[in-house]
């Protein structure tokens, strides 16, 4: 317990920062997917076309904001240990 305190200690603040920089981007970027998948599966099943790939549009575009919140998680943890 007390090395991985004297390590975390130990990181310099900018690379801190950054981590909790790019986590803000992840989480930028998810809410972004998340609502343009929602739309999009909308309007798609709103629209009268395509009806049956709707919620598989908007779920792979929502998917590709869990994954980009997901990396920015990962860049949060290794970089400034939270």
């Amino acid at each position: 317990m007390k090395a991985k305190t004297k390590q975390l200690e130990q990181r310099p603040a900018k690379t801190a920062r950054l981590g909790n920089a790019l986590y803000l981007i992840g989480c930028i970027v998810a809410a972004i997917c998340i609502a343009t998948g929602a739309i999009t599966a909308i309007v798609m099943h709103n629209s009268g076309g395509d009806v049956a790939f709707a919620p598989i549009v908007g779920g792979v575009i929502a998917a590709l904001g869990l994954i980009s919140w997901l990396i920015g998680r990962v860049c949060r943890y290794i970089l400034s240990g939270h």
